[in-house]
């Protein structure tokens, strides 16, 4: 857009020479709006705008017009991508394969996929301090616990070690009453919440 509206410029004036500065983005992440410059403010309210406009009329315009100037636009199947191009690029390579590996894997049909919220799985999966491993482990019920690591370890007794319960599954290890379980439990939660 910048390109466009510079070129236009250019063609409506001969002298004209304009002066550009870069804003960096998101700063009322880290610092209070009231306590930030006036052209970060104003950043900050061109976001809040555009986030207005693309929930309101963004899920209808999949495929952003290519502008004269714009040198190049990559477009996918779920539409024209804006930001964040190698996330993209990779979510579409990997993520049919992915999800019909899942689907076959824990027996769903396509309206239990479907239901899934995958955005929200992601960011929640990403906007805590947990190690991103663990949570997805944890998640899809991978975590090394005392059921799944006999598959790889014939030595390993499937009880729980530390109550003696008979079987130390993913939801034993979240409910397991044992005072040291009880305190990682604790840990746990509350990095998940930050």
């Amino acid at each position: 857009v910048l390109g466009e509206i510079f070129h236009s410029l250019c063609i409506l004036k001969s002298n004209f020479s304009p002066t550009f500065i870069h804003v960096k983005g998101h700063q009322n992440r880290r610092t209070a709006y009231v306590n930030l410059s006036h052209v970060a403010q104003l950043n900050v309210n061109a976001d809040a705008a555009g986030e207005e406009f693309q929930n309101q009329y963004g899920a209808e315009r999949l495929i952003v017009p290519c502008f004269q100037h714009n040198r190049a636009q990559l477009h996918l199947p779920s539409g024209t991508v804006n930001h964040r191009l190698k996330n993209q690029i990779r979510y579409a390579a990997t993520a049919p394969q992915l999800l019909q590996y899942m689907k076959n894997r824990k027996s769903w049909t396509d309206s239990t996929l479907q239901s899934i919220d995958w955005i929200a799985h992601g960011r929640a999966i990403n906007r805590n301090s947990v190690p991103r491993a663990r949570c997805v482990k944890l998640v899809h019920d991978q975590l090394p616990t005392n059921t799944v690591t006999p598959q790889y370890d014939d030595h390993r007794p499937p009880h729980c070690p530390q109550c003696q319960c008979n079987s130390e599954d993913r939801d034993h290890i979240i409910q397991c009453s044992h005072a040291s379980r009880a305190q990682w439990r604790k840990t746990f939660i509350s990095d998940l919440r930050k």
